[in-house]
């Protein structure tokens, strides 16, 4: 008596070779898909919040003014290399650092310069 065949379907696909969906053609010879953009820098954004905190937080004597220009130069130094992206939030982190830390400067020379004077 010659074995008995398993059960269940054949191997293979259940419906036969599959079409692709309506209206999809494939790409054409030698098509690559667009380039991805660079990442957006965690500096920037870093510098641009910072810069924005270093108003909120006056009290600091401009040490978060003086961190969001620091991270802002970092940043600009990846954007230049074309790694990154986001050159407007590390320029507004630079613009709003030197303002705060310049304020900042201001304030303790009128603070020291009052104390003299006192």
């Amino acid at each position: 008596m010659p074995p008995q065949p398993p059960y269940g379907p054949p191997p293979g696909p259940p419906y036969g070779p599959q079409q692709p969906p309506y209206g999809w053609y494939p790409p054409p010879y030698g098509w690559y898909p667009p380039p991805q953009p660079p990442p957006q820098s965690g500096l920037a954004v870093a510098s641009m919040v910072i810069g924005i905190l270093s108003w909120v937080f006056v009290c600091f004597y401009g040490f978060p003014g003086i961190l969001a220009v620091i991270l802002g130069h970092m940043a600009r130094s990846q954007i230049r290399a074309g790694t990154h992206r986001g050159e407007g939030m590390a320029i507004a982190g630079l613009i709003l650092g030197y303002i705060a830390a310049a304020g900042a400067a201001m304030f303790l020379l009128y603070v020291v310069i009052a104390s003299t004077l006192a």
